[in-house]
């Protein structure tokens, strides 16, 4: 599924929040480690996530089931009920 986290969080009254995008504070979350998981191969994969959000160029990128939950994850460990609820919808969209 194709998601554009390359915008920015809008606060309770729709108006844009902050400097940082959705995708910087996504990478800084998975960078973190916070709601990833303690095996390696989480650790690991929560790595090459970060580096791929960080890297890639287009706005829209296309995720796995797998790359959702984890960002899912991290976001959710790491990111306000506000936050997080509008990255959940962004990667969920048409499956609630």
């Amino acid at each position: 599924m194709k998601a554009n986290l390359n915008q920015k969080f809008r606060g309770f009254n729709g108006e844009e929040l902050g400097e940082e995008t959705m995708k910087i504070m996504i990478a800084k979350a998975l960078f973190s480690g916070q709601g990833v998981g303690n095996s390696e191969d989480e650790k690991f994969a929560a790595y090459k996530l970060c580096n791929r959000l960080m890297n890639e160029k287009e706005d829209e990128m296309e995720f796995d089931k797998d790359e959702r939950k984890i960002i899912l994850s991290a976001s959710c460990a790491t990111l306000t009920p506000g936050a997080y609820g509008q990255i959940r919808e962004l990667l969920n969209k048409g499956k609630e």
